[in-house]
């Protein structure tokens, strides 16, 4: 089956699968925090190079977005939410002491579209979806029990 016809399944609510059920479990708090970062979150901008890497952008420059902020630690977390398309999300996770930056491009509906890694000084790396994973899951773990402050 193709990841089409998947798509259009579980848009139906036919499709099962234990892979699909986070994506979908997400939704409710996904579509809340998209709308809480488009009418209060602060403007902001995702860096050229990271909008090009992920998709977000067709050529090198920055995107601007409203973001979310959180911390927990040495990590900020930031969900943002492209101001000219509302389907374009980004989660991200710095590591502020390892100088370590995880991003992720996501659905509205939770999926995992795409993943980056990158240190200060070096280029970014793509991450596979198996290697993204469990990282991902914890950033949106993060963010479902998310309180603005």
């Amino acid at each position: 089956m193709t990841s089409r016809w998947l798509g259009l399944l579980a848009g139906a609510g036919i499709a099962g699968g234990f892979w699909l059920a986070p994506a979908l479990a997400g939704a409710p708090w996904l579509a809340e925090r998209v709308e809480r970062a488009v009418e209060a979150g602060a403007d902001s901008t995702l860096p050229p190079i990271m909008s090009v890497v992920l998709g977000v952008a067709k050529k090198e420059q920055a995107t601007s977005v409203r973001q979310l902020v959180g911390r927990a630690g040495d990590r900020v977390h930031t969900f943002n939410v492209s101001v000219a398309d509302h389907a374009k999300i980004v989660l991200t996770n710095v590591d502020e002491r390892a100088h370590v930056t995880t991003a992720y491009l996501v659905s509205p509906k939770g999926t995992l579209r795409k993943a980056i890694i990158y240190a200060a000084g070096k280029p970014a790396e793509q991450l596979t979806s198996a290697a993204a994973r469990p990282e991902f899951r914890s950033e949106l773990d993060y963010w479902s029990r998310w309180q603005d402050h």
